[in-house]
Protein backbone atom coordinates (compact mmCIF):
# COMPACT_ATOMS: atom_id res chain seq x y z
CA UNK A 1 0.00 0.00 0.00
CA UNK A 2 3.01 2.29 0.81
CA UNK A 3 4.29 1.88 -3.16
CA UNK A 4 0.25 2.98 -4.24
CA UNK A 5 0.75 6.23 -2.09
CA UNK A 6 4.17 7.35 -2.95
CA UNK A 7 3.59 6.78 -6.72
CA UNK A 8 0.77 9.15 -6.45
CA UNK A 9 2.56 10.83 -3.94
CA UNK A 10 5.59 11.38 -6.82
CA UNK A 11 2.54 12.23 -9.47
CA UNK A 12 5.03 11.06 -12.30
CA UNK A 13 2.85 12.11 -15.25
CA UNK A 14 0.64 15.30 -16.22
CA UNK A 15 -2.38 13.51 -16.17
CA UNK A 16 -3.48 10.14 -15.70
CA UNK A 17 -1.49 9.72 -11.60
CA UNK A 18 -4.64 8.54 -10.26
CA UNK A 19 -5.72 5.56 -12.78
CA UNK A 20 -2.28 4.46 -12.84
CA UNK A 21 -2.03 4.18 -9.22
CA UNK A 22 -5.13 2.26 -9.04
CA UNK A 23 -4.15 0.23 -12.11
CA UNK A 24 -0.36 -0.47 -9.82
CA UNK A 25 -2.39 -1.40 -7.01
CA UNK A 26 -4.33 -3.86 -8.40
CA UNK A 27 -1.90 -5.36 -10.72
CA UNK A 28 -0.48 -6.31 -7.41
CA UNK A 29 -3.18 -7.59 -5.61
CA UNK A 30 -3.74 -10.00 -8.25
CA UNK A 31 -0.28 -10.89 -8.41
CA UNK A 32 -1.14 -11.43 -4.47
CA UNK A 33 -4.55 -13.65 -5.73
CA UNK A 34 -6.51 -11.45 -4.03
CA UNK A 35 -9.80 -9.19 -5.56
CA UNK A 36 -8.55 -6.12 -7.23
CA UNK A 37 -10.35 -2.97 -5.23
CA UNK A 38 -12.68 -0.21 -6.88
CA UNK A 39 -13.04 3.04 -4.55
CA UNK A 40 -16.62 4.16 -4.14
CA UNK A 41 -16.36 6.48 -1.72
CA UNK A 42 -13.58 8.78 -3.13
CA UNK A 43 -13.69 11.36 -0.62
CA UNK A 44 -12.65 8.25 2.20
CA UNK A 45 -10.02 7.23 0.16
CA UNK A 46 -8.57 11.25 -0.27
CA UNK A 47 -8.53 11.30 3.11
CA UNK A 48 -6.61 8.62 3.83
CA UNK A 49 -4.22 9.50 1.03
CA UNK A 50 -3.37 12.84 2.67
CA UNK A 51 -2.72 11.24 5.76
CA UNK A 52 -0.52 9.33 4.32
CA UNK A 53 1.04 12.22 2.45
CA UNK A 54 1.38 14.07 5.26
CA UNK A 55 2.27 11.45 7.89
CA UNK A 56 1.46 12.42 11.82
CA UNK A 57 4.24 12.64 13.92
CA UNK A 58 2.02 10.81 16.48
CA UNK A 59 2.23 7.93 14.32
CA UNK A 60 4.94 5.68 13.45
CA UNK A 61 2.98 3.75 10.08
CA UNK A 62 1.07 7.16 8.45
CA UNK A 63 -0.08 4.21 5.63
CA UNK A 64 -1.78 1.80 7.68
CA UNK A 65 -5.15 3.99 7.82
CA UNK A 66 -5.31 3.39 3.82
CA UNK A 67 -3.71 0.02 3.86
CA UNK A 68 -6.76 -1.13 6.76
CA UNK A 69 -9.48 0.49 4.05
CA UNK A 70 -7.57 -1.28 1.03
CA UNK A 71 -8.22 -4.89 3.26
CA UNK A 72 -11.79 -3.67 4.11
CA UNK A 73 -12.52 -3.30 0.73
CA UNK A 74 -11.16 -6.90 -0.39
CA UNK A 75 -13.35 -8.68 2.87
CA UNK A 76 -15.97 -7.20 1.29
CA UNK A 77 -15.69 -8.05 -2.16
CA UNK A 78 -15.24 -11.58 -0.75
CA UNK A 79 -18.17 -11.82 1.33
CA UNK A 80 -20.28 -10.31 -1.57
Amino acid sequence: MGAYAKILRAHPFIDGNLRAGIAALNAGLVMFGLDIVTFKDLERHDELLAIAFVGDVGKHDPYRPLAQHIAEIIRDSQSA
